[in-house]
Formats: structure tokens, sequence, C-alpha cells
């Protein structure tokens, strides 16, 4: 489990993997920490499914799983945008083709 320690001036001792790090961070302490805990938890399922892989390519591997998931949750958000935009241009297009709406336009 990931450790988050506040100290100064915007300064946290975060611990991932078992490794610390301090971070400066305009984020609170609890964000920080949700953050911390996503990326140990990959890193924890990389070393569970891939125990004999040395750290340096866990750390890769966790980065790529994360980097995968993003990519794909991105394009996803674009495909649906696309899909609203579609639709939304649709909508207008049946509005301003309708009787009540050209009604309204000639008075």
């Amino acid at each position: 489990m990931a450790d988050v320690k506040p100290l100064k001036d915007g300064v946290c001792e975060v611990k991932i993997a078992d490794v610390p790090l301090r971070l400066k961070t305009s984020h609170s302490a609890d964000h920080l920490r949700r953050l911390a805990e996503f990326v140990d938890d990959k890193i924890g399922d990389i070393q569970k499914n891939h125990p004999n892989a040395s750290f340096q390519n866990t750390l890769i591997l966790a980065c790529l799983t994360i980097a995968e998931e993003t990519l794909a949750e991105k394009m996803l958000f674009k495909e649906s945008l696309s899909e609203l935009k579609a639709n939304t241009l649709e909508i207008i297009s049946e509005i301003e083709a309708s009787p009540i709406h050209q009604r309204d336009l000639e008075s």
C-alpha cells in the first residue's frame, strides 16, 4: 500500500512499491494518496503475474499498462464525443426542418 506523509511547502513523502519519493505538489495529500495507490496497485499486479521480472521491467510494464488503459479510455471518449456531436447535429437539423420552427421564422 502506498504511504503519503505531508511535509511542508506542498512537499509530500510518498512510498510506492517500497520506494520513498519526495514530491512537490499542489494536490491534496488525499489525492496524492489515491494516485500513489493506483500506481502501487499496478506494480503489485505486474509483480504477481510476473514474479521473475526485474524491478525495472516491472515498473516499465506497469507504466505501459497504465498508458494502454489511458489511451483506450481516451479513444473511447473521443468516439463517444463524435457520436454525441453527430446526434446533436441531427437533432438540430430536425428542429430547423420542423414546421413549428419554420412558422416561428416567418413570424
